[in-house]
């Protein structure tokens, strides 16, 4: 498993205990999986956002 697939199952919350607990560690002591992690998290807020703009922009249309 690569850090990408780590960082998504752990902003997903699907690692195990064992594997949390490795990967906070890393997380505590690398900076560089700090950014990493943080770029994630940003890009999937705003694929969300865009997501969600798009179906209200669906909506708008509908109404037209």
């Amino acid at each position: 498993m690569n850090h990408y697939d780590h960082i998504e199952d752990y902003l997903n919350g699907d690692l195990t205990v064992g594997d949390l607990t490795v990967f906070e560690e890393a997380l505590r002591r690398d900076p560089g999986l700090q950014m990493a992690v943080e770029q994630h998290r940003n890009t999937i807020t705003h694929l969300h956002a865009l997501r969600l703009r798009g179906k209200i922009r669906g909506t708008y249309r509908d109404w037209e």
